[in-house]
């Protein structure tokens, strides 16, 4: 298992959250993508 500080750098505002992938993103991001709406 990865520790959070070997995981990648994060970067969070007020309104954004960036950091690294993790494996429990697959099933909401497959989601977005698969939104006809989201990918127009």
């Amino acid at each position: 298992m990865t520790s959070p500080i070997d995981a990648g750098p994060v970067i969070q505002t007020e309104r954004l959250l960036l950091r690294p992938w993790r494996d429990d993103d697959l099933e909401p991001f497959a989601a977005l993508n698969a939104d006809p709406d989201v990918m127009r």
